[in-house]
């Protein structure tokens, strides 16, 4: 049986918010201006539906893993580790879009706040 160390549902969430957070400013690059509609909106749903998406999805792969834990007490602290791991890098997702945001104020990645 392999055990888990708690760092490892942090590695998990952090490549998980990577990737997300790529993702995330591939799609605000390619929604287009428009005349009359610049796009914002669109951009602004995809950053914050990936945002949610990211906790999410970290959670479910680390409880994934977590299945194969056996001692109770040990997968018990490696969920708990999941969830403090997927909330924090919800609120790092966000910071480093909000900070992306404001640094590339005239790019499309400028809309998301």
């Amino acid at each position: 049986m392999n055990q888990h160390s708690m760092s490892e549902a942090y590695m998990w969430a952090f490549i998980i918010m990577v990737i997300f957070f790529v993702v995330a400013v591939i799609v605000a690059n390619l929604i287009p201006y428009k005349p009359k509609n610049p796009g914002t909106t669109p951009r602004r749903i995809c950053f914050w539906t990936l945002g949610v998406a990211t906790g999410v999805v970290a959670f479910v792969v680390n409880s994934i893993i977590a299945q194969g834990i056996l001692v109770p007490n040990i997968k018990s602290d490696f969920l708990m580790h999941s969830a403090i791991a997927s909330a924090l890098f919800v609120i790092i997702y966000i910071l480093l879009g909000f900070s992306v945001s404001k640094i590339f104020s005239s790019s499309k990645v400028g809309t998301w706040f």
